[in-house]
């Protein structure tokens, strides 16, 4: 994937994902939708929400959602049931316009799961 930022997941900027949203007019045949890349998500319970249709729903700590459509059911089951998984994303920005209220989302196109790294010095005793 080709992405235009890079960010943590606990540094996602609110107007930038507002602003690439807006653009959505500017997209289309040779102008590919702007993406954004987000590393190291922390999936836990208290922000892993399982949606109507299998719609999947992992909210940063800015209250931003990240929705990914059509869960498989491994998936749900995998993230249901395990503790300290981290996912890295690639995510298009949307807004979310409910009760008149407008709020930018990033809508996952892909996502893989963080492998932790141990620390050698660790497990020797160090």
């Amino acid at each position: 994937y080709f992405v235009d930022y890079i960010w943590d997941f606990d540094n996602v900027d609110k107007n930038k994902i507002l602003d690439i949203a807006n653009m959505n007019d500017y997209w289309g045949q040779g102008i590919e939708r702007s993406l954004v890349y987000i590393k190291n998500i922390p999936i836990t319970k208290d922000n892993f929400y399982i949606m109507k249709g299998n719609t999947l729903k992992y909210r940063l700590p800015s209250f931003i959602d990240i929705i990914q459509f059509k869960g498989t059911d491994e998936e749900i089951d995998y993230f249901s049931s395990s503790q300290n998984i981290k996912i890295n994303a690639v995510c298009k920005c949307c807004l979310n316009e409910w009760n008149g209220n407008i709020n930018p989302q990033l809508i996952m196109e892909d996502y893989d799961i963080v492998k932790e790294e141990k620390n050698i010095l660790n497990a020797w005793g160090f």
